[in-house]
């Protein structure tokens, strides 16, 4: 995960986004992450009801773990405890 991913998940952790607010915030190239974070099952997108209804990214329980810094990926443990990954 790169930093503009876990900025992006930090933003999302804070209140769900509708997808053009994530764009305009962190640029057009924000799109490649977003997918790439949805891929991986840390945001998911909730469509809104009615007319003009938006997709609004939200962020997954494993999405909120990514964004602890003493989480690890490797083990999948909060804080790590293999030393393989932090």
């Amino acid at each position: 995960m790169n930093d503009k991913q876990k900025k992006i998940l930090e933003a999302i952790k804070e209140s769900d986004h509708p997808m053009t607010e994530i764009v305009s915030r962190f640029g057009d190239e924000s799109m490649k992450d977003v997918q790439e974070l949805l891929k991986g099952k840390l945001l998911e997108i909730v469509h809104g009801d009615g007319y003009a209804a938006f997709e609004t990214l939200k962020i997954t329980k494993l999405g909120i773990m990514y964004t602890y810094d003493d989480y690890c990926d490797v083990c999948e443990c909060l804080p790590c405890d293999c030393n393989w990954g932090n």
